[in-house]
């Protein structure tokens, strides 16, 4: 689900979208002011995952490759053109896509990429300060990590792997809420790394952000961490939530 438009992956692979067309994230060959019904997104092929952001979509293909549209004025779609086309990855196969507000991670075979918005490095990349955008896929550094363990927010991304026998949440990007992790820095000052410890565990963190909070589940406890201004992590408190104590379910 977009800020305005929803698609949604069919049984046999096929697309569908609806809700604002502006931009043509619904109907990439036709912009229009809105969808009122679900269309099928043409040229596709056929899709194994998908996830939208503001004003953008992709899906990884069942060849394993990253297929994107929409809006591309951040390079959301980690080419120069717009449309409907692949996006070209680094290295390795595709086999997860995770579309922030506007910026994307995809993992492939033994590495995550990201690519789009990157004012506060969500995307991976560096500097003082760092480039506004990142205009292709690009690898990210940091530790290990676990398919379906990668979250994108609206201006930070998390990635989750196992060291040393221990579930580590490695997160970069913005940290003005605690959506990056741990108290620190205002978004002004990009924070590249912030390390937590899971218990050991033998599953596969799940993960999920909202604009400016995150949520996980490992080994059947639910914490979230992160903006609390409408009490969205569940905390008694509007205050923002530290994810070294995070609001467990």
């Amino acid at each position: 689900q977009g800020l305005n438009h929803t698609c949604a992956l069919r049984g046999g692979g096929n697309v569908v979208c609806w809700g604002a067309n502006l931009l043509g994230q619904v109907n990439p060959d036709m912009l229009t002011a809105r969808e009122l019904v679900p269309r099928q997104v043409m040229g596709l092929p056929v899709a194994v995952d998908i996830s939208a952001g503001n004003n953008h979509t992709c899906i990884v293909s069942v060849s394993s490759e990253v297929w994107c549209w929409g809006d591309n004025g951040l390079s959301q779609l980690g080419r120069v053109s717009g449309g409907l086309a692949v996006t070209p990855l680094v290295s390795g196969n595709a086999r997860r896509v995770y579309a922030g507000s506007d910026h994307t991670c995809a993992a492939t075979d033994n590495t995550v990429q990201c690519w789009g918005y990157n004012m506060d490095a969500q995307a991976g990349v560096f500097g003082e300060p760092p480039p506004t955008t990142v205009l292709s896929a690009t690898e990210v550094s940091f530790q290990q990590f676990s398919d379906d363990a990668v979250l994108t927010g609206s201006d930070f991304s998390c990635f989750a792997g196992d060291a040393e026998g221990m579930t580590e949440l490695e997160c970069l990007g913005a940290n003005d809420q605690n959506q990056s992790g741990t108290s620190g820095p205002s978004q002004g000052e990009p924070i590249y790394v912030s390390l937590f410890d899971f218990p050991s565990a033998p599953m596969t963190p799940r993960l999920s952000a909202g604009d400016h909070h995150a949520c996980g589940v490992l080994n059947g406890t639910f914490d979230c961490w992160g903006s609390n201004d409408h009490f969205q992590c569940n905390s008694a408190s509007t205050s923002d939530v530290n994810a070294n104590d995070p609001q467990t379910f």
